[in-house]
């Protein structure tokens, strides 16, 4: 899987957060909800099946947040830091707990033939945990992880429909629930006290089995959406 850009954005932003000058006043996180708001692209990092694949299409994304405190990490990312002579400044390190509802479609075709078959769309429930680096007037770097569920869904194009037709058949698609696993990093921007832009990459792993009705693959039995996702959107603390 063609994660490695992912993983290099995340690696890029801790270890830019250690070598920026510290501001004399961080943004404060601690105690205090929030919800945020993304859309963007997202790319998959495989073909969904055999000579199935899809091109960059629309994420969405919305969460709610709490800070809940200086995550136990800070002593130990402090001390990784100093060894490897990355800063001698001290940092804390707010830990946030949210929920995140996003939802993604995706066009799928046949590399082969270029028949249609109709787009994939994934609902999502992903509960989160986000790392963020404390110390800078403005600029707030961190990374997540979340584990959810992803309720997938398929509308069969017209192009597959009228191929079904000419054989006198219906022709269905049915993706099943599974199990999402989140992760990536991103930054927010303060721009007032309460309200920051937020860039995002994450890497999302969705790989689903499927029932086909009158589907003429017999290998068609996984559908494989695992995506990198590219997103911009809008932070508000309350």
């Amino acid at each position: 899987m063609k994660r490695g850009w992912v993983v290099l954005v995340v690696v890029t932003l801790g270890v830019s957060s250690a070598l920026c000058p510290v501001e004399a006043e961080a943004v404060d996180y601690n105690g205090r909800w929030g919800i945020q708001l993304q859309g963007g692209v997202a790319a998959l990092t495989q073909d969904v099946a055999a000579d199935l694949t899809a091109g960059k299409d629309p994420v969405i994304s919305a969460r709610i947040f709490y800070g809940v405190g200086d995550s136990a990490l800070s002593g130990p990312l402090n001390g990784l830091a100093d060894f490897f002579f990355l800063s001698t400044t001290k940092r804390s390190y707010p830990l946030l707990l949210g929920v995140s509802l996003e939802w993604e479609e995706h066009r799928i075709k046949d590399k082969v033939t270029g028949l249609s078959y109709g787009k994939i769309h994934t609902k999502s429930f992903i509960p989160y945990a986000e790392l963020h680096v404390a110390g800078y007037e403005s600029f707030s770097p961190y990374v997540l992880l979340g584990v959810g569920l992803h309720f997938n869904g398929f509308n069969e194009s017209t192009e597959l429909t009228a191929e079904c037709t000419k054989s006198g058949v219906t022709c269905s698609i049915s993706p099943k629930t599974t199990v999402a696993v989140e992760f990536g990093g991103g930054a927010d921007y303060f721009v007032a006290p309460r309200l920051a832009l937020n860039m995002e990459a994450t890497w999302k792993y969705n790989s689903h089995g499927v029932d086909t009705e009158n589907i003429a693959r017999a290998d068609l039995q996984r559908f494989k959406t695992s995506h990198a996702s590219f997103l911009l959107g809008l932070r508000y603390l309350f």
